[in-house]
C-alpha cells in the first residue's frame, strides 16, 4: 500500500470506515436523488475516460517537427521546444489518468456506501490515532479523511507519533 497512490491509499482507508459502519449497523436511507447523482458520477467517468486533452499539443509537435530551420542556433531552439511539447504531452497524459483512477474509485465507493453512514462511525467509533499512525506509515494526508470540524475535534492527534505497529497491537 506504500506505493499506492494518494487517492489509493484514502480510499482504501474509507473503505475501513465502511466496514467499521457495518458492523455497528450505521445505515440510512437512501437518498431520492442518489440514483440521478451516481449516474452524473458516471456519465463524469465516461467523459473524463474519452477526453484527451493532449492532443492540441500533439498536433503543435508535429507542426514544430516539421518546421524547417536555416541556422543552428534556430535548430537548437526548435528541439528544445519540441522536448518541452514532449514533456508536456507526457504530463497531460498522466494527469488524465490520474483524473480517471480518482473518478473511478470516488463512484466505487458511492456505490459501496450508498446505505451506510460513514460519518457515524468516523466520527465516534473510530479511534483517530490509527488512522493517524496508518496515514503515517503509507505516507497518505491524515486530514483528508477528515472534515474541518472533525479535524478541530481531533486536533489533539496530530501531536501523537505512535508507529502504526505500535497501535495496531492495541486493538
Amino acid at each position: 500500500m506504500k506505493k499506492g497512490s494518494q487517492m489509493e491509499k484514502l480510499y482504501h482507508a474509507k473503505l475501513a470506515n465502511l466496514e467499521a459502519a457495518i458492523m455497528c449497523n450505521h445505515k440510512r436511507t437512501i437518498p431520492k436523488t442518489f440514483e440521478q447523482s451516481l449516474q452524473k458520477k458516471r456519465d463524469t467517468l465516461k467523459t473524463a475516460e474519452k477526453a484527451t486533452p493532449w492532443k492540441k499539443n500533439e498536433e503543435v509537435l508535429k507542426k514544430a517537427e516539421s518546421t524547417k530551420t536555416k541556422t543552428d542556433a534556430q535548430e537548437k531552439k526548435r528541439k528544445e521546444r519540441i522536448t518541452k511539447i514532449k514533456g508536456m504531452i507526457k504530463k497531460s497524459k498522466a494527469k488524465q489518468k490520474e483524473r480517471v483512477e480518482k473518478l473511478r474509485l470516488q463512484l466505487d465507493l458511492t456505490e459501496k456506501t450508498r446505505d451506510y453512514n460513514l460519518g457515524t462511525s468516523l466520527r465516534n467509533y473510530i479511534d483517530p490515532r490509527i488512522f493517524k499512525s496508518w496515514t503515517d506509515e503509507v505516507t497518505a494526508d491524515w486530514e483528508k479523511l477528515y472534515t474541518a470540524a472533525l479535524q478541530k475535534k481531533f486536533l489533539w492527534v496530530k501531536s501523537e507519533n505512535e508507529s502504526w505497529q505500535n497501535v495496531s497491537k492495541h486493538y
